[in-house]
């Protein structure tokens, strides 16, 4: 009497839900027998989720999870801080001249114990700082005012001379004059925007005071 012995089979199960799997055994003399087993298969979950185009440090960044449902998430943002929500969110401070890279790690598990991973880096651009100083801080009309552009970290700026005029003006100086507008003394608000080549920006301002000018003239006579 000769025994067939055949090794075990093995198949993916890509169907979620109660698969039934059926072992039909046949020895040489035409005996048989048929053996059920219910296997029940759990859907399988995915982690994804969306990184911010562009951050500015200090950045409060946000992830938007783009995967499947499950039960438990566990975010790991790479700088030491950690969120079980959801959706992610923490804060970047950067402190160096160049741009950091974090690594962002999401892993979703299910209530039946599937689980997914998923990571991205995240790049957080260090943000300008916009700053400048005038020669003067109030004068008689016309007034020439110097300004000094002491901004760092910026590849473009935007000046607002609260006069209604503006300009691009990239120079570590430059002068503007303010005109006389009226009989009355005019503040001046004047805001100076700057932008990186990461598209980070920074703004600031500083005052500016014009007073009336005077003309003096006087009419002579003669004898």
């Amino acid at each position: 009497l000769e025994i067939a012995v055949k090794p075990s089979a093995s198949a993916a199960i890509n169907q979620a839900g109660n698969n039934t799997i059926t072992l039909n055994a046949l020895n040489a003399f035409g005996c048989n027998s048929v053996s059920t087993l219910n296997v029940q298969v759990y859907p399988q979950v995915t982690a994804s989720f969306n990184v911010p185009p562009v951050l500015c440090s200090p950045a409060d960044a946000f992830f938007a999870n783009t995967g499947t449902p499950g039960q438990i998430y566990e975010w790991n943002f790479g700088n030491g801080q950690s969120s079980a929500q959801y959706n992610g969110q923490t804060t970047y401070q950067t402190s160096g001249a160049a741009p950091e890279t974090f690594n962002v790690i999401l892993q979703v598990t299910s209530a039946q114990g599937c689980s997914a991973i998923a990571s991205q880096p995240v790049t957080v651009n260090p943000a300008p700082v916009a700053e400048f100083e005038l020669d003067q801080y109030q004068a008689c009309s016309p007034a020439p005012v110097v300004f000094v552009n002491q901004s760092t970290g910026a590849d473009s700026f935007t000046w607002n001379y609260g006069d209604g005029t503006f300009s691009n003006n990239a120079q570590a100086e430059h002068t503007h004059v303010y005109d006389e507008v009226g009989n009355t003394p005019e503040t001046f608000q004047i805001v100076l925007q700057v932008t990186s080549t990461a598209g980070c920006t920074d703004s600031y301002s500083q005052q500016f005071t014009l007073f009336p000018g005077v003309v003096a003239a006087f009419a002579g006579g003669g004898s």
